[in-house]
């Protein structure tokens, strides 16, 4: 009888203690977020390139606040590299080192050089919303979200054919960046029968000095516009202000470096004699609603591939199995942002998107 009891007695405490176990939460999946998804920003807030990093940072501030809306909380830890390659790679390290789950950045093609191979020793996604690996260095942490250049010729072949233009001239930095726009403008060039009648490619810091000299050649040449891709704010301010002494009455920026020299020089251009256009990435009609309501003014060049990809790395951080890298979960699982559907191919670059050429004023 005593037996039976006990018996009895320990069969009563086991269903308790199962029923207690099964009545409690269970414990999170390893890949489950329990606590604020962290994103570094390591951006050029200052320097040459800061144009893009405050737009790619108002894409990305964009996206936390419609995020923390939703119940998801994100921590982004901003990084100014200030343009410069040694910040670049210093900062990431240091990202890394503060247990950011991911980086957005670095800005441009240049720095994103830089970043590459610390991105990949790392083994952190780093995201670059302003950057394609047609001239920016590949890796299989390194990914890119804006619209492909050699696409540029479509808009420029038809800004070419509207103003019938028929010789232009060329100035671009040697490397990737500098290469990758030459192709875009030959291959525009030859669809509108445009003649390039000379083509300059210059040292990084070398642009003002040659700019008397490349100007003499345009003219000599009969070109009446430039297409450049040259960043550097000296050699700029030099063609904007000398371009009409030379003949020349256009000017295509394949940079939003005009913009940015143009701003802080205070220079009307009206009074130059010269139409400034640049080519950028078109933003998506339903973002720029959603950026306009919020800061009241039109969104920047890659502030819309910023923002997807910020509301891409938390899908991924928070989705992918336990034992899964990030960079694999991108691979493997595409998403659709406002801006295009990110599926990274082998270069893990992304397919649509459209350049648009804007006029400075």
């Amino acid at each position: 009888m005593k037996k039976t009891t006990i018996i009895i007695a320990i069969a009563i405490i086991v269903i308790i203690g199962i029923i207690g176990f099964s009545s409690k939460k269970p414990a999170l999946a390893p890949n489950t977020v329990a606590q604020p998804i962290t994103i570094g920003a390591v951006l050029s807030l200052t320097g040459m390139a800061s144009v893009d990093g405050e737009s790619i940072k108002n894409g990305i501030e964009l996206a936390k606040s419609e995020l923390a809306t939703e119940g998801i909380a994100v921590e982004v830890k901003y990084y100014d590299d200030a343009t410069d390659t040694k910040q670049t790679v210093g900062n990431i390290q240091l990202a890394k080192a503060q247990g950011v789950d991911a980086i957005i950045g670095p800005t441009w093609s240049f720095l994103g050089d830089a970043a590459a191979p610390v991105c990949e020793s790392q083994g952190i996604v780093c995201y670059e919303p302003a950057n394609t690996s047609e001239y920016s260095s590949k890796g299989k942490t390194v990914f890119f979200g804006t619209t492909l250049v050699r696409l540029i010729s479509g808009p420029l072949s038809g800004l070419f054919k509207e103003k019938s233009i028929t010789k232009v001239s060329e100035i671009h930095n040697l490397g990737g960046w500098g290469d990758t726009n030459a192709l875009a403008n030959a291959s525009a060039a030859m669809v509108a029968d445009v003649k390039i009648t000379n083509t300059e490619k210059v040292n990084f810091g070398e642009e003002a000095s040659i700019m008397n000299s490349f100007l003499t050649k345009s003219q000599n040449a009969g070109a009446t516009v430039v297409v450049t891709s040259i960043d550097d704010d000296k050699a700029l301010f030099m063609l904007l202000s000398k371009a009409k002494l030379f003949g020349i009455n256009t000017i295509v920026a394949q940079t939003t470096s005009v913009r940015r020299v143009v701003q802080n020089q205070k220079i009307n251009l009206s009074e130059t004699g010269v139409h400034v256009y640049t080519i950028q990435p078109k933003n998506n009609d339903q973002f720029i609603a959603k950026f306009q309501a919020v800061y009241g003014k039109i969104p920047g060049p890659y502030a819309d591939t910023a923002y997807d990809g910020m509301k891409m790395l938390v899908m991924g951080i928070k989705n992918k199995n336990s034992d899964e890298h990030l960079r694999d979960y991108l691979k493997r699982i595409p998403y659709q942002g406002l801006a295009k559907l990110y599926k990274f191919d082998e270069n893990n670059d992304v397919s649509g998107g459209e350049w648009e050429i804007v006029q400075e004023k």
